[in-house]
């Protein structure tokens, strides 16, 4: 359950991606994953975070195989037998987590790594369109509505920009002005 949660932190990947991931849609050596069937429609090639990587080659280093050497699941979290496939349900190992952390009883883990991974691309001033995009959205526009107060000063700083353009316009026009006269 602490490799989904740091995958989720790290990713800001939905809980049923993370989940559902299977070996052969990850890219170890390039650093990718696929995420199949995303909720915004289609399959997304995701490129993955050196700290990202780290945690899918130990969990790939340690997994499980059959004594010829072919792995027991093809998915990185498996389940617990083979009626699913892979890991289901880890409210329980969720509930540790939150209660080691102090985290309220109505914490939803992996929608607040989520949220973190977005609020921490916005405040470090990655545009909203590509939030959108590793985050799986269609368009920018849930981002936009949820994220965009997080970047401190960009109000500022766009008022600042357009006094200086208008005023270096209108100190040009007014050397040109004068070189006329």
């Amino acid at each position: 359950a602490a490799d989904v949660v740091r995958l989720a932190l790290y990713t800001g990947a939905r809980r049923e991606e993370i989940l559902r991931l299977r070996w052969p849609d990850v890219d170890l050596d390039r650093g990718l994953w696929m995420l199949r069937d995303r909720k915004a429609g289609g399959d997304t090639g995701f490129p993955l975070s050196a700290p990202a990587l780290a945690v899918l080659k130990k969990r790939h280093d340690s997994r499980a195989l059959h004594p010829d050497g072919k792995p027991v699941s093809e998915y990185v979290f498996p389940g617990i037998g083979k009626k699913h496939g892979y890991l289901r349900d880890p409210r329980a190992a969720f509930e540790r987590i939150k209660t080691a952390a102090g985290l309220p009883e109505t914490f939803r883990i992996l929608h607040g790594c989520r949220h973190h991974f977005a609020s921490m691309m916005v405040a470090e001033g990655v545009d909203l369109l590509t939030v959108a995009r590793l985050l799986g959205h269609a368009d920018a526009q849930m981002v936009m509505r949820r994220y965009a107060h997080v970047r401190p000063g960009v109000l500022s700083a766009a008022a600042e920009l357009s006094g200086n353009l208008i005023a270096a316009t209108v100190a040009n026009a007014r050397k040109e002005q004068a070189a006329k006269a």
